[in-house]
């Protein structure tokens, strides 16, 4: 059985400072949109692994 790892990710970003930014209309499903610039805080931590088998994507397990 070939078997890989895939992580299970926590990630939280946390805008800091605004310096610049446009609102765009546009028609659909994205109605409306911001686009900015400036500065923000990403933290992303690992919270466990999840045990993957090779070409069917099964899991087979879990772990920390």
């Amino acid at each position: 059985m070939w078997t890989t790892t895939d992580a299970i990710r926590y990630t939280q970003v946390r805008v800091l400072e605004r310096a610049a930014g446009d609102r765009i209309l546009a028609s659909g499903a994205d109605a409306r949109a911001e686009r900015s610039h400036g500065d923000v805080l990403v933290r992303s931590q690992v919270i466990g692994f999840k045990k993957i088998k090779f070409f069917t994507n099964e899991n087979v397990g879990d772990g920390n």
